[in-house]
């Protein structure tokens, strides 16, 4: 997660980080149902860390500005070339806690959800089995599966909820 430490008034944009797509599609669904915008995927952090500062600042970032990249303990972001880049671009690297789940709730849920729903009910002959499954797995949640966070709807059902909104303001 990527914060700035600024009160957010206008749309979210996300760059998300991580090496497995199962962690890049069911975030990405989660955001979106929450009407926030994936600006860009990257397949490890060195890349991501890159995109993320170059798209918002153009370069790095600027003196007097705090950015905090928080990430957990994986080795590619322990390793010396990306705490030297992070550095040499402005940003702080806040690491997760190890054992500490409250640290990453959202991923901590979506892997438990994963598990359960479809992991450990099924049996996979062959690695295109487990992955035509989690393909099928990652549509459902992001389309049909209902969220207890979202009021029990689909997340396609929130989205369209959340744009026929309209804010009343005294």
């Amino acid at each position: 997660m990527i914060k700035t430490g600024k009160i957010l008034t206008e749309s979210m944009r996300v760059l998300l980080v991580d090496d497995h797509p199962l962690i890049l599609n069911s975030i990405a669904s989660l955001l979106t149902a929450y009407n926030i915008k994936v600006v860009g995927e990257a397949s490890d952090g060195l890349e991501a860390l890159e995109k993320a500062v170059m798209r918002r600042f153009g370069g790095k970032v600027p003196e007097g500005h705090q950015l905090t990249l928080r990430v957990d303990r994986g080795s590619q972001f322990r390793a010396h070339r990306f705490r030297e880049t992070a550095r040499l671009l402005n940003v702080r690297l806040e690491y997760a806690g190890i054992k500490c789940p409250e640290d990453k709730p959202y991923i901590e849920s979506f892997n438990s959800s994963y598990k359960t729903e479809e992991i450990y009910r099924n049996e996979y002959r062959s690695f295109q089995e487990a992955k035509t499954a989690w393909e099928a797995y990652r549509e459902w949640y992001r389309n049909d599966r209902l969220h207890q966070s979202l009021d029990y709807m689909s997340p396609v059902q929130y989205a369209q909820r959340v744009q026929n909104c309209v804010l009343l303001m005294a």
